[in-house]
């Protein structure tokens, strides 16, 4: 029979997983968590709300072929994501909008730079703050230094522990400025929430009886390498496909150096409120250590219940026992990432797959997309 073996349960994991049982791979599926689903997790709390142990993860795609391949594993209902931002004591839409600007500056100010923005970029484009801050005109170049401080500056501090210049530009454009009075956070054709939650559609993907899942396993235990190209499971050669998802320095024992990353702490709070905030996500660029709060119940549909989960999210530093969020965008990093990716090309059967193995920044869906086309490809080469 044919077999392969997948690091990680996340989403990227999962998907592989399902995709090789579906050609009739047994799946050996190691995972070092207690759980599946990785930062997707989630789970009931006391108060009966389904909270996202890891934050906040919002499903949003413009890949049909990515929605259709989930809804073989869950029902989804509408959920259209917004985010408010305190600015000045006031809450306006992130990303910064002309809602916002009106929210912020006296009537006749604001129309003024409204006009100016209009004339231009014209209505609905999505500028980034760095090219904002470029404009010639001086009127404009006060509103691009105002956001870059109140939105970007502090947030990009507690976030990063770094400067927004110190970062790879893209950081930056993933939340433009918006020259629309559209509130919503993201503008893809499906945006959506699974109904009984993402654990739930992992538990689904993962039903095939030819996926072996074993939690709460370090597979480097089990895995282990030689100079040769030469990979063994068990002590065993390895000669399968290993379809590795975790972070690549650590499979190659930090030979070449540790890739910098990016963690959270949480602190979870039950209330005995129906609400506490009037949406899912309220940042808070500026005050305080937290960057932002975030409420589950509104992800979820549900409002009945007469309690409510919030939590606040910390960034802080990646060191043992957290878990590595965020790859840290900067050149030299990814300068470091692509020798270990060098490193890993000498093994014919490995495969990186995901954020971690990959060192990027994926949404849910491109992960789910890039699984999806790792797999075909290697099904279509064996």
């Amino acid at each position: 029979m044919k077999t392969a073996i997948v690091v990680g349960a996340g989403l990227a994991g999962i998907t592989a997983a399902q995709k090789l049982s579906d050609d009739g791979y047994q799946v050996e599926l190691l995972e070092e968590r207690p759980h599946i689903g990785g930062n997707v997790y989630d789970f009931k709390s006391d108060a009966g709300i389904l909270n996202q142990k890891y934050g906040a993860h919002i499903f949003h795609t413009k890949s049909r072929t990515v929605m259709e391949y989930l809804k073989k594993y869950s029902d989804f209902f509408e959920y259209r994501h917004k985010v408010l931002g305190e600015i000045d004591g006031k809450l306006v839409p992130i990303p910064f909008n002309l809602q916002s600007l009106s929210l912020l500056f006296p009537e006749k100010e604001a129309a003024i730079i409204r006009e100016l923005l209009l004339q231009s970029y014209g209505y609905g484009a999505k500028i980034p703050i760095s090219d904002l801050r470029k404009n010639i005109n001086c009127e404009i170049q006060k509103l691009a230094d105002f956001i870059y401080e109140k939105v970007f500056l502090h947030y990009t501090e507690k976030q990063w522990q770094m400067k927004l210049e110190e970062l790879d530009p893209d950081v930056g454009a993933r939340v433009p400025v918006v020259i629309s009075d559209e509130t919503g956070y993201f503008d893809d054709e499906y945006q959506c929430m699974p109904i009984q939650g993402f654990t739930e559609m992992c538990n689904r993907m993962l039903q095939s009886p030819l996926i072996h899942t074993t939690l709460a396993c370090d597979a480097l235990d089990l895995i282990s390498m030689d100079a040769s190209g030469n990979m063994y499971f068990k002590g065993e050669k390895c000669e399968c496909p290993v379809i590795y998802t975790g972070c690549l320095d650590r499979l190659f024992r930090y030979q070449l150096g540790t890739l910098p990353y990016r963690s959270l702490d949480f602190e979870y709070v039950e209330l005995p409120k129906g609400e506490y905030q009037s949406i899912g996500v309220i940042n808070y660029p500026n005050e305080h250590r937290y960057t932002r709060i975030i409420e589950f119940k509104h992800f979820t549909g549900k409002y009945d219940n007469q309690s409510t989960d919030i939590a606040y999210e910390y960034p802080c530093n990646f060191d043992d026992g957290k878990i590595p969020y965020y790859p840290v965008p900067q050149k030299k990093n990814r300068d470091l990432y692509d020798k270990y990716a060098k490193r890993a090309q000498a093994y014919p059967n490995l495969i990186l797959l995901g954020r971690l193995a990959e060192y990027k920044y994926y949404n849910m869906d491109q992960v789910i997309s890039s699984a999806l086309k790792t797999i075909s490809q290697l099904l279509g080469r064996r």
